[in-house]
């Protein structure tokens, strides 16, 4: 039996959308070392130290790592 221009359609659609999401996770992967990128001249000096952080990224929870970070609660005044 035929199939519909409306089953077609939604099986197009399907599948772009599975196409989609399955290249959105094909990126480049990280720089082991984020520290190392220079963030001299595009970051203001009281913001580099939140920039140049190590993430110590440990197991937590059974099957998630964690990693704590220190940011500003205001970027316009990251000392106040």
């Amino acid at each position: 039996m035929p199939r519909s221009r409306r089953t077609t359609g939604r099986a197009l659609i399907a599948g772009a959308a599975a196409l989609a999401a399955l290249l959105t996770g094909c990126t480049a992967p990280a720089p082991e070392n984020q520290a190392s990128a220079d963030v001299s001249g595009s970051v203001a000096a009281e913001l580099r130290p939140y920039y140049t952080q190590q993430a110590d990224w440990r197991k937590c929870e059974g099957r998630f790592e964690c990693a704590e970070i220190e940011v500003p609660l205001d970027y316009a005044d990251p000392g106040g």
